[in-house]
C-alpha cells in the first residue's frame, strides 16, 4: 500500500463517525431510560406521599377522637392467676404452647393440650355430629328445647368415625363403657354414655347421659366463682392469633344450657338455675376479648343462657329470688361497645399488617407464600393471582391508602348509632367510589365473606343487647304475676319497685312495646333491625339475600302449647 493510498483516513473517519452515532444512542437510551427511572420514583414518591398522608391524617383524627388505634390500648390489661378463670387447671394447656419459626405450634403438654381441646366434647363420645340436634331454647323464635331429639341422639350411635375408642373414654373419665343395648330395643345405647337400656323420659336420658361430664361441669362452675377472666392471647401474632378457646367455650355452654333444659323439665328449678348462671358466666369470660370472633361466640353463648331463662320463665318455674338474680346479673351485660371495640381491633391489625410489609420487600415476598406463611384467609392469593404482584411492587403509600380506607369504613361503622340500625346492611358500602388500583387490598378485604359480616356483626350485638332488654322486662313481669296472681296491664306497673325505669328500645327510640294476651301469658317486643313494628311477630321473613331474620325482636310464649306446658 503506498503512502499515497486514502483508504486508512477514509476507514477512520468512518469508524469515528460510528462510534459518535453509537455513543449518541447510547446516550439517548441512557437518558431515556433515567427518565423512566426518575419518572418512576417520582411516581412512587408521590404515591407514598398521598398514601402516607392519608393514613397519617386518619390515624390524627381517629386519635383526636377518643377512638384506640393501637394493639396496646386494646389489649386488656393482666389478671393474676388466682383470681382468672381463663387460668383453671382444665383451661391452661390450651394456650400452653410455643410458635416455631414454620409456624407449627407445638404443645409443651401435649396431652394436656389435647385434653384441654376435647373438653365436653359430644361428638368425641357419640362419634356423630352435635348440628342436627336443634341446639337449645331460643327465645327469639320462641322455640323450647326439644330433649326428644336429645335423647335419639344420645341413644343412636353416630355414623362417623370421631368417636373415642371404649379405652380412650375409661381413660378419659375413669369409668367403662356402657354394653350395647340389647338386638330387640328400637334405640340402641351408644358406647360410652351411661344410659339403661330402656329408653326413659326424654329428661332423665338427657340428664343420665350428661352426668359423664359431671366432672367438666364441676370444673368450669368452681373456676366461674373466680372474678375475672383474660385468657393469655398472642396479640403480637395479628391476624395470625389462636383462639382455641372459642370452640371450647361454644361446646361448654351448650352443655350447660342443655342440662338447664332437662332440669327444668326434671323438675329440678334450682339446678338449673345453677346452669344458667354458669352458662351467661362463659358468655362473659370473653367480654374484655377485643376480636370479632371473639364477641360473636359472645353473644352466642348470652342467646342461648337468655335461651334458658325465657324457657323457665315459660314454663313458671323460677322463684322470685331466681328472677331477680337475674335481672342483676342482666343489668352488668352490655355487648354492643364490645363489638365496636372489635371493629377498633380490626383497624388497628389492619395498619400493623401495612407497618410490617410497606418497607420490606423481604415481607412481602415471605407473604406471597415463597415461605409459605400467607397472612389472613382474605389475602388468599392462588384465589386473586393479581394480588402478588400488587404486594411484591405496589408503592408502600398504597398499602397505607388502603389502611386509611378500611379505618375510614371500620369508623364509619363503629360510630353508626342503633337509630340508623335500619338498612344498615344496604346502606353501609365499604366500597363505594373505591374502585381504584390503589385501593385493590381494602376492595379485597371487605368484598368477601370476612368483609361482609362486619355490619352484621353490628346488628347482632345490638339485637342481643335488646334481647337482655327483654329478658330483665321479662323477670320483672314473671316477678309482678308470682305477686299479684296476673300480668299487668302496662310496664308502667313495674316501675319503680320491679324496674328502675321503663326499658328503651333504641332502635325506633322508645320504650318496648307490651301486650297482655288473653289465654294468661304476655308478648314483649322491639322493633328489630328494620325499624318496623309489626305487632311481635315470631315469622321470619326471607330476604332476597336467603338469609332468614325475625320480622321483630321478640320475647313470647310458642304459638302452639301452654303457657306452663308447652
Amino acid at each position: 500500500m503506498s503512502p499515497t493510498d486514502p483508504k486508512p483516513e477514509t476507514s477512520t473517519e468512518e469508524e469515528r463517525k460510528r462510534r459518535v452515532r453509537f455513543l449518541g444512542r447510547l446516550r439517548r437510551r441512557l437518558l431515556a431510560g433515567t427518565a423512566i427511572v426518575v419518572g418512576i420514583a417520582l411516581i412512587y414518591g408521590v404515591e407514598n406521599l398521598r398514601g402516607w398522608r392519608a393514613w397519617s391524617q386518619e390515624r390524627d383524627r381517629l386519635q383526636s377522637a377518643g377512638r384506640k388505634v393501637t394493639l396496646e390500648e386494646l389489649i386488656p390489661p393482666p389478671v393474676p392467676d388466682d383470681r382468672n378463670f381463663a387460668m383453671i387447671p382444665m383451661l391452661r394447656p390450651l394456650f400452653d404452647f410455643d410458635l416455631t419459626a414454620s409456624a407449627t405450634n407445638v404443645w409443651r403438654d401435649p396431652e394436656g393440650g389435647r385434653r384441654a381441646h376435647e373438653v365436653m366434647s359430644f361428638d368425641k363420645v357419640h362419634g356423630g355430629s352435635v348440628s342436627q340436634q336443634g341446639g337449645t331454647a331460643d327465645s327469639s323464635r320462641a322455640r323450647m328445647t326439644d330433649l326428644s331429639a336429645w335423647q335419639r341422639y344420645f341413644r343412636t350411635p353416630g355414623k362417623g368415625s370421631k368417636a373415642w375408642s371404649a379405652a380412650e373414654f375409661a381413660q378419659r373419665y375413669g369409668v367403662a363403657s356402657s354394653p350395647p343395648a340389647p338386638a330387640e330395643v328400637s334405640a340402641p345405647v351408644v358406647p360410652g354414655y351411661p344410659l339403661p337400656a330402656e329408653p326413659g323420659a326424654p329428661e332423665a336420658d338427657v340428664l343420665a347421659a350428661l352426668a359423664v361430664f359431671e366432672p367438666e361441669f364441676r370444673a368450669i362452675h368452681e373456676g366461674l366463682m373466680l372474678p375475672e377472666s383474660r385468657f393469655p392471647l398472642r396479640y403480637e401474632d395479628g391476624y395470625r392469633t389462636l383462639l382455641p378457646h372459642l370452640a371450647v367455650l361454644s361446646r361448654l355452654t351448650l352443655g350447660f344450657t342443655l342440662r338447664a333444659s332437662a332440669r327444668l323439665a326434671a323438675g329440678d328449678a334450682e339446678g338449673a338455675f345453677a346452669d344458667t348462671l354458669d352458662a351467661f358466666g362463659l358468655g362473659e369470660s370473653l367480654a374484655s376479648e377485643p376480636f370479632q370472633l371473639s364477641q360473636w361466640t359472645r353473644t352466642t353463648a348470652l342467646n342461648r343462657a337468655m335461651g334458658m331463662l325465657w324457657e323457665g320463665q315459660v314454663r313458671h318455674a323460677w322463684t322470685e329470688s331466681h328472677l331477680a338474680a337475674f335481672q342483676s346479673r342482666l343489668s352488668a351485660i352490655e355487648t354492643t361497645s364490645a363489638m365496636r371495640l372489635s371493629f377498633g381491633m380490626e383497624r388497628t391489625l389492619a395498619w400493623q399488617w401495612v407497618e410490617r410489609v410497606a418497607g420490606s420487600f423481604a415481607e412481602r415476598r415471605r407473604l406471597v407464600g415463597l415461605s409459605g406463611d400467607l397472612f389472613g384467609s382474605f389475602l388468599d392469593l392462588q384465589d386473586d393471582p393479581s394480588l402478588v404482584p400488587a404486594l411484591l411492587f405496589a408503592p408502600r403509600g398504597w398499602l397505607y391508602a388502603n389502611a386509611a380506607a378500611t379505618a375510614q369504613a371500620f369508623a364509619e361503622l363503629e360510630s353508626t348509632p342503633a337509630t340508623e340500625l335500619p338498612g344498615l346492611r344496604e346502606r353501609w358500602r365499604p366500597l363505594a367510589g373505591r374502585n381504584s388500583v390503589r385501593l385493590l387490598f381494602h376492595r379485597r378485604y371487605f368484598s368477601g365473606e370476612h368483609g361482609s359480616k362486619q355490619a352484621e356483626n353490628l346488628v347482632r350485638a345490638l339485637a342481643c343487647d335488646h334481647r337482655i332488654r327483654l329478658a330483665m322486662t321479662a323477670c320483672a313481669l314473671e316477678r309482678y304475676r308470682l305477686r299479684h296472681r296476673d300480668y299487668p296491664d302496662a310496664l308502667e306497673a313495674l316501675v319503680p319497685d320491679l324496674l328502675a325505669a321503663l326499658p328503651q328500645d333504641e332502635v325506633a327510640g322508645r320504650p318496648l312495646r307490651y301486650q297482655r294476651e288473653a289465654n294468661g301469658t304476655f308478648r314483649l317486643w322491639a322493633v328489630g333491625d328494620d325499624g318496623r313494628d309489626e305487632g311481635g311477630l315470631l315469622s321470619h321473613r326471607q330476604e332476597d339475600s336467603g338469609r332468614a331474620v325475625a320480622v321483630d325482636w321478640v320475647w313470647r310464649w310458642p304459638e302452639s302449647g301452654s303457657p306452663t306446658r308447652p
